[in-house]
């Protein structure tokens, strides 16, 4: 298999296949691409509150979209104006010349520590209740069991989820559902969820490396994901509360975890 683009060309009839060592442009168009054309989009669209992406098969979602140039586009659709002027200066251009400073630099150097104005001593993080010797017996489970807000999870996470679900969510199947979850993190390229469920055999080649069927069937791990809530809190609005928060569905649990 060798590497190849796939061009028209207007003296031959038909799509043409050019391996990639025999493709050259010796003089390029103004536009390569016809898609370059199209004008951006001025309204981006801005995730839900409430995440329903979470269902999703496909890993399609970008974690931070185009950067800059969605941030630009979102300001001016809400009618604030932007200088985006970041393009090169001309290779003929003057050097522009330096800043000047009307105060003169001061630089001091800190007479005071504000750990020690505080009484606070720097010493190596350390668990509150268990030994390490305590800590080196358990097994993996138990140690992330004690590290996690378990009580939040019982108080908050799925009673609010089993608002959504016939049949109610358990502390233990949660628990087999977060595990599918990391299990599933630890590896790269399955793109399709459902791999993981799969019915054929394992493959060298294609598929997942292992599968979760025995754990959890797929049509539970797909209720389960479309209808985890992890805040009882009222999602706030433009209207009535006049503002939205993206980050509202986590700060619960954050502060699950401080407090825990």
């Amino acid at each position: 298999m060798k590497m190849c683009y796939l061009v028209s060309i207007p003296e031959v009839e038909g799509e043409c296949y050019i391996l990639k060592k025999c493709f050259h442009v010796e003089r390029s168009p103004n536009t390569p691409f016809e898609s370059e054309h199209a004008p951006l989009p001025h309204n981006i669209p801005r995730p839900l509150p409430h995440g329903k992406d979470r269902t999703a098969l496909f890993d399609v979602m970008c974690n931070v979209g185009n950067g800059l140039v969605d941030e630009v586009f979102e300001l001016r659709a809400q009618g604030i104006e932007v200088d985006d002027d970041n393009k090169p200066l001309d290779e003929g251009a003057p050097t522009p010349p330096p800043i000047e400073y009307n105060d003169p630099l001061n630089f001091t150097i800190p007479t005071h520590c504000p750990h020690c104005e505080r009484n606070m001593i720097d010493e190596r993080g350390k668990l509150a209740h268990h030994c390490w010797d305590e800590i080196a017996s358990m097994m993996e489970f138990k140690l992330f069991r004690m590290t996690f807000p378990e009580d939040f999870v019982k108080d908050v996470i799925i009673p609010t989820t089993n608002n959504k679900l016939g049949l109610l969510l358990m502390l233990g199947e949660f628990y087999k559902w977060r595990g599918c979850n990391f299990f599933m993190a630890c590896f790269q390229g399955i793109l399709n969820r459902k791999r993981w469920w799969s019915k054929e055999a394992i493959s060298p080649y294609l598929g997942a490396p292992f599968l979760l069927n025995n754990a959890i069937s797929f049509n539970r791990y797909f209720e389960i994901t479309a209808a985890l809530w992890l805040t009882d809190v009222r999602t706030p609005t433009v209207e009535p509360d006049g503002y939205e928060d993206r980050f509202h569905e986590v700060h619960k649990l954050i502060d699950g975890f401080n407090d825990h």
